[in-house]
C-alpha cells in the first residue's frame, strides 16, 4: 500500500511540478483548490485509519489533473 501511496504521489508531483507552464492564474487557482481539498480528505482517511480510500482519492485526483491538464493544452495550443 505504501508504495502504492509512493508511485501516486510522486506521479501527481510531476504534474505538479513540469506540466502547468501554460495554465493562467485562474486556471492555477482551479487546481490549487482541488488540490487543498485532496490534502484534507488524506489527513481525514490516514486519521480514520483508512489508507486505501486515501489511495483511492489520489488516483481520482491525479485523473483529474491529467484531465484538466489535457483541457488546458488544448485551449492554449487552439484545438479546444
Amino acid at each position: 500500500m505504501e508504495t502504492e501511496i509512493k508511485n501516486a504521489q510522486k506521479a501527481v508531483g510531476h504534474l505538479l511540478d513540469d506540466c502547468l507552464h501554460n495554465f493562467s492564474v485562474d486556471q492555477l487557482e482551479v487546481v490549487k483548490k482541488r488540490h487543498e481539498f485532496l490534502l484534507e480528505q488524506e489527513m481525514f482517511w490516514v486519521k480514520m485509519g483508512n489508507r486505501e480510500r486515501f489511495l483511492y482519492d489520489l488516483r481520482d485526483y491525479g485523473m483529474w489533473l491529467c484531465d484538466y491538464i489535457a483541457d488546458v493544452e488544448r485551449d492554449f495550443w487552439g484545438e479546444g
